[in-house]
């Protein structure tokens, strides 16, 4: 039993002892109904008391529910800027990537380009040097059917 319910057992249990005999009401046994009514008023007030506590205690924990949800909701909604932001800049980056992605297959093309030609510059570079290696070798049987 709660204690509210043992006090008020405690005081119904007190009847006025006039009244239970029948007798006319005096002056005392009036003040001990007013000491008992008194009794269960201060009962009473103590339970009221001890409610609103309970209620105010109720309110202070909803508030700070309330707040931390706030808390949290403000929190979600930085979190989802952070996100869509890096998310743009993922996107940014790819398109980077796939920039140098098509520079480097371009200038892979080039430089087996310039060594192709660099390869045709080197055989040009030997034919020259045969040839006038021949030219010279051409001077010289002349030179000797001359002679």
């Amino acid at each position: 039993r709660s204690e509210f319910e043992r006090s008020w057992a405690s005081v119904e249990r007190k009847p006025d002892i006039e009244q239970r005999e029948g007798t006319s009401y005096d002056q005392e046994s009036l003040q001990r109904q007013v000491d008992v009514l008194n009794k269960k008023l201060e009962i009473y007030r103590s339970r009221e008391a001890s409610i609103r506590n309970e209620l105010d205690t109720m309110r202070e924990g909803e508030e700070k529910k309330e707040k931390t949800l706030q808390d949290l909701k403000q929190n979600n909604q930085i979190l989802v800027k952070k996100v869509l932001g890096q998310e743009k800049e993922i996107g940014l980056m790819r398109g980077r990537l796939k920039e140098n992605r098509e520079k480097s297959i371009n200038m892979s093309k080039e430089i087996f380009s310039l060594k192709q030609q660099k390869g045709l510059d080197d055989k040009s570079q030997k034919l020259r040097e045969e040839n006038c290696a021949l030219k010279k070798e051409l001077i010289r049987i002349r030179a000797e059917v001359v002679h």
